[in-house]
């Protein structure tokens, strides 16, 4: 049991650090921005997770778009209460698996 729960974190950093790296360098074009933002709260157990959109010259608004378990992208506003949560916790999650 001791196994499993050393194994889930790095399972988890593994996921965050795979969606944040593959996707942060393709949203290259409009169809790849967030244009508005999900109006329902995302429970952070399906959140595998993220990636941080500027609003800039590609790209109309800031926005955080969580990657779900089951690979779907949610537009999440960074302004929210919840999506600051949910932030503070994946930043949790990292630093205590960077410290095992």
């Amino acid at each position: 049991m001791n196994t499993l729960k050393k194994l889930a974190p790095v399972a988890m950093l593994s996921l965050i650090m795979l969606s944040m790296f593959s996707d942060s360098v393709s949203a290259v074009s409009l169809a790849d921005c967030c244009l508005n933002y999900s109006k329902h709260r995302l429970p952070r157990k399906y959140i595998s997770g993220y990636v941080e959109q500027k609003s800039n010259e590609i790209c109309e608004i800031d926005a955080v778009i969580f990657y779900t378990i089951g690979r779907r992208a949610v537009c999440a506003d960074p302004d929210q209460q919840w999506v600051k949560r949910a932030l503070k916790f994946l930043s949790k999650i990292l630093k205590k698996m960077s410290q095992d």
